[in-house]
C-alpha cells in the first residue's frame, strides 16, 4: 500500500486566535501519483467554476470572500454534509482536547454542537462536487485516507510555547504528533509525507525523533528549499520532505493548508461573534499585525470586567 500525506499550518504569526495544523492522506496506486493530474476531471489548481479548487489557502481565502471557497473545496473530501455541526467536524478531524475549548466563552454559546455547517457555501453544490469527486477517485484508483488537525490557542498555546522554546518549537511538537498518528494508522505502508517548511528552518531532525522515538532516522538532504528524511520501520520506510512553498508543488500540502485555514477561520468566527456582542463598538479583527494590536488596545481595558485573563485572548509568547 502506498500512502501520500500532506501537512501545513495556519495562524503561526497572528497575535490572536488559534494556531492550527492540518494533515490529509490518500492511498494512491503509485508513489509518483500527482493528484492534480489524477483527479483533473473534478479538481483544479486554480480558480475554476466547475471543479474543486485545491491550492494554497492564501490564494483561496480572504476576509472579503469569507469561508465559502474553503468549504466548497474542502467539504467534498471530508464528506461534510448539510447540517453537520462544528463539534462533529472537530471529531472528523480528530482534534484532541476538544473539551478545552469550553474554557473560552466564545465557544460556549451557542455550543459547538449547535453551530451548523456549511457556514457560507451552497450545500447542494457541495453534494454535487462530493459525488463527482467520489467517481473520479474510483476511476483513478485513489482513496481518501483521512484528515487530522491540531488547534492551539490561549492558555494551551502559551504553555506549549514555553515548554518548547517558542512558537516554532510548539509547532514542531504539534506536527510530530500528527506524523506519529499517521504512521501508526498505516503500519507497513510506503508512506510519503510532504510538509510545508516552517519559516526559514532547514533542520527538522529533533521533531522527527519525537515522532519516531528509537527509530533509525536518515537525514537524506537539508537545503533551504527542501529537507528530506527517511525513517526505518517494519515493512516500508516513512519518507518525509519539508518543502518551501510546498502548497504550489504538492496537492497534499495544498489540501492540508485548506484544512488548517478553515479550522482557524471557523474558530475565529466564534471569537469575532462573541466580541461583537460584548463590545459592539470595537471593529472586528482577523488577529494579525497592527490590526490585532489595535483590537487588543481597544478590548484590553474591558477584560477584567468580562472576567477574562489576558492570556485567554492574547498570545503572550
Amino acid at each position: 500500500m502506498i500512502v501520500r500525506a500532506g501537512i501545513d499550518e495556519a495562524g503561526l504569526g497572528p497575535l490572536l486566535g488559534p494556531l492550527t495544523v492540518g494533515l490529509v492522506s490518500f492511498q494512491v496506486p503509485a508513489a509518483s501519483t500527482n493528484l492534480w493530474e489524477a483527479l483533473s476531471e473534478v479538481v483544479a489548481a486554480s480558480h475554476d467554476r466547475d471543479r474543486i479548487v485545491v491550492c494554497d489557502s492564501k490564494r483561496l481565502f480572504s476576509q472579503d470572500k469569507g469561508v465559502a471557497p474553503l468549504e466548497r473545496s474542502l467539504f467534498p473530501f471530508l464528506g461534510v454534509e448539510r447540517g453537520t455541526s462544528l463539534a462533529a467536524l472537530l471529531e472528523v478531524l480528530s482534534v484532541p482536547g476538544r473539551e478545552e475549548l469550553s474554557r473560552y466563552p466564545w465557544y460556549q454559546s451557542p455550543p459547538l454542537t449547535e453551530v451548523r455547517l456549511p457556514l457560507a457555501a451552497d450545500p447542494e453544490e457541495i453534494a454535487d462536487l462530493t459525488a463527482r469527486l467520489a467517481t473520479s477517485m474510483r476511476s483513478a484508483r485513489v482513496s481518501f485516507a483521512g484528515a487530522r488537525a491540531r488547534a492551539s490557542e490561549g492558555y494551551g498555546y502559551d504553555a506549549g510555547s514555553r515548554e518548547f522554546d517558542g512558537r516554532f518549537g510548539w509547532l514542531s511538537w504539534l506536527v510530530s504528533g500528527l506524523l506519529s498518528e499517521t504512521a501508526s494508522a498505516h503500519p507497513g505502508a510506503d508512506l510519503r509525507v510532504f510538509a510545508g517548511k516552517q519559516g526559514m528552518r532547514v533542520q527538522y531532525e529533533t521533531a522527527l525523533r519525537r515522532a519516531f522515538p528509537g527509530a533509525f532516522l536518515w537525514v537524506r538532504d537539508e537545503q533551504p528549499h527542501r529537507s528530506d528524511y527517511e525513517i526505518a520501520r517494519e515493512g516500508a520506510p516513512v519518507r518525509i520532505a519539508f518543502v518551501r512553498d510546498g502548497e504550489d508543488a504538492f496537492f497534499e500540502i495544498a489540501l492540508a493548508s485548506l484544512v488548517a485555514k478553515y479550522l482557524r477561520e471557523v474558530l475565529m468566527s466564534r471569537f469575532r461573534a462573541w466580541w461583537v456582542e460584548k463590545a459592539p463598538d470595537v471593529a472586528e479583527t482577523a488577529g494579525y499585525g497592527l490590526d490585532g494590536k489595535r483590537f487588543l488596545a481597544e478590548v484590553g481595558p474591558r477584560l477584567e470586567g468580562l472576567g477574562l485573563p489576558r492570556a485567554a485572548v492574547e498570545r503572550l509568547r
